[in-house]
């Protein structure tokens, strides 16, 4: 009964689907007519000077195309689906305001110009959906580009938006599997493109971001699969997981906006936003970035080496930042509170990392620096616990030292199992890493909570065996 019921539901919204897409197609086609009757021209003729389109409306193939063009002073406001079946280009007159939801989709429509002082304001879900548009202008008074609206455009390769464009968003796939777009400039007025928005755009190479502007973020796989080699990025703007995920990019900079109202707010980079990335092998972090989130730079083999600019605001990296990426040298920059577990792991080019001076980093979480290639390392005097595995495996790893001064309170168990180090503790004491595997705490520790010191490990051991000699096996 119940699988009935479902599909009973089902058939009854794809009646609701099919009789709004026929009612929208039949008032359409009744709108043209009257169209027609009133301005009393052929819809079929010439592209007269009062339009503009990127360029020339003349087929690279020699293909003789059917032009259409609706009736000068006509009062369109909005073309429904499916408007215009046979035409292979078509001129739209200044009045439509909107370019409804699929009225272009899966259509052998190639070109698309619009008269001069377009109205034109929103362009709807799939407009041009898998269409075969090769060239296309948006008009400066469109604000958002809607989701799919130039999906699967397979033959688009030349995308422009008119002088004194107030764009703000490019929708959720916007752009996806557009295969032949090669270079897309973002206008100024731009603040967000969606997730996805230019995903397996396998020919492009170029996206560029004018000086003023006023982008604020880039959602999670934007770029993915993109060819995109070099980009410049507005600063302050916020970057989603795996933006630019297996792309074949070698350089990020993030451009300095100074006087920027947006640069006022906390900046960070998401998690996953770089991870994988292609070859990317140097990269700046920005003064203004406060947070690297987890995996940003994870699995960047060809990284080896991440700088930041001077008086960095970075005060957290979170977990598995830059786990198995190609890094050789690292200095944490002073502010940093917290470095999350696994950030170095199994960075196997890592052989030395140092800290700036007065660091503010108060603990080693787990496995943060695990099966690394760490030679030696002196922690800073503010760190008070070593958690569990941190070093662990390290085999390179020959002498842990800390800053005269040292607060450090605990050493947590297996801190450098599978590490043949040497550990100067802040005592002056020193010790194998084999000998801390059951952890170490400070004296000051021990006398504060107890008034005498713990029993040895060897003495708890003594104990053991005096008592089962005494009373026998059970």
């Amino acid at each position: 009964m119940v699988n009935r019921r479902r599909l009973m539901m089902r058939k009854r919204k794809i009646a609701g689907w099919v009789s709004a897409l026929v009612l929208g197609a039949l008032s359409t086609l009744s709108e043209t007519k009257a169209m027609e009757e009133e301005g009393g021209e052929d819809p079929l003729g010439k592209i007269s000077d009062d339009c503009f389109c990127p360029r020339p409306l003349v087929p690279c193939d020699g293909r003789v195309v059917t032009l259409s063009r609706i009736a000068t002073g006509s009062q369109l406001r909005r073309i429904h689906f499916l408007y215009e079946f046979g035409s292979q280009a078509i001129v739209i007159p200044a009045c439509v305001e909107e370019l409804g939801e699929g009225c272009f989709a899966a259509r052998d429509l190639a070109y698309v110009a619009f008269e001069w002082g377009s109205r034109l304001q929103g362009i709807g879900v799939r407009a041009f959906f898998s269409s075969k548009l090769s060239s296309f202008c948006v008009p400066s008074g469109v604000e958002t580009l809607s989701p799919w609206c130039f999906s699967g455009c397979f033959f688009l390769s030349d995308f422009a938006f008119e002088f004194g464009s107030r764009l703000q968003e490019i929708g959720v796939r916007a752009f996806s599997r557009s295969g032949n777009l090669q270079s897309v400039c973002i206008p100024s007025s731009v603040v967000a493109l969606r997730e996805f928005c230019f995903y397996q755009c396998k020919t492009l190479t170029f996206v560029t971001f004018p000086p003023d502007s006023r982008l604020q973020v880039i959602e999670h796989d934007a770029f993915v699969e993109a060819r995109l080699r070099d980009i410049i990025i507005p600063g302050g703007a916020y970057l989603g997981n795996g933006v630019f995920n297996e792309s074949p990019i070698t350089s990020i900079e993030v451009r300095s906006r100074a006087g920027n109202p947006f640069i006022s707010r906390p900046a960070d980079i998401c998690s996953g936003a770089y991870m994988g990335t292609g070859i990317l092998s140097k990269v700046v972090i920005p003064q203004a970035v406060v947070i690297l989130w987890c995996d940003c730079f994870a699995h960047c083999v060809t990284l080896t080496d991440v700088s930041f600019e001077e008086d960095s605001q970075l005060t957290w990296i979170e977990e598995g930042v830059f786990s198995d990426s190609g890094l050789q040298s690292f200095v944490v920059p002073w502010r940093v509170e917290k470095i999350g577990s696994g950030c170095f792991e199994d960075c196997k080019f890592l052989t030395s990392l140092s800290f700036e001076a007065d660091s503010q980093l108060t603990r080693i979480e787990i496995r943060v620096f695990a099966c690394s290639a760490l030679e030696d390392i002196v922690l800073p005097k503010s760190v008070a616990i070593l958690d569990r595995k941190c070093f662990c495996d390290c085999q390179s790893l020959s002498h842990v030292a800390f800053e005269s001064g040292s607060q450090l309170v605990r050493i947590e168990e297996d801190a450098f199992s599978g590490s043949p180090a040497w550990v100067v503790l802040p005592n002056g004491e020193i010790y194998p890493a084999t000998q801390l595997n059951w952890g170490w705490t400070h004296p000051s520790v021990w006398n504060f909570c107890c008034p005498e010191p713990p029993p040895s490990m060897g003495d708890l051991l003594k104990s053991w065996v005096g008592v089962y000699e005494a009373k026998g096996p059970l």
